[in-house]
């Protein structure tokens, strides 16, 4: 993991009432998002394919919805999130899945020709959780119980 964020963004309303000079604020609703970018290399030539496999199905699974039972709406997929005890089992839904690569830092398989360490980032928001909503003041933010 190269880099980790957890953002809680809280947003407040303004209410003016004549004859008061402040301005008065009500709870509107509160968001949590983050992200996290890592890099996936491929020490070995057996580990290219497997690596880009598992590439694909993470853009498979945090991007691609499809139509539910009796339904024919695409839906975008809710995903489960775990890194560490920092997240465990989170639902989320990502916003961005992006993969880098410096093409004048790493290495190529000149066989394959694909390159050999990717950068991968993403961009998440956690949704409600049913097991303690970390926004609500009786859950936890973090899911490590000490």
């Amino acid at each position: 993991i190269t880099s980790f964020s957890d953002n809680n963004s809280i947003s407040w309303t303004d209410i003016n009432y004549v004859g008061r000079q402040d301005t008065l604020k009500a709870f509107k609703g509160a968001t949590r998002a983050g992200s996290i970018a890592f890099k996936v290399v491929a020490l070995y030539d057996t580990d290219l394919g497997y690596n880009y496999d598992k590439l694909n199905s993470l853009i498979q699974i945090a991007a691609l919805g499809g139509p539910t039972a009796g339904n024919t709406y695409i839906n975008g997929p809710i995903c489960e999130l775990t890194v560490g005890r920092w997240f465990k089992d989170t639902p989320v839904i990502f916003n961005t899945v992006k993969y880098d690569v410096q093409m004048a830092d790493y290495s190529w398989d000149i066989d394959k020709q694909m390159p050999q360490i990717v950068d991968v980032s993403l961009d998440f928001v956690v949704l409600g959780d049913t097991k303690g909503d970390p926004l609500n003041s009786t859950g936890n933010h973090f899911n490590y119980i000490g």
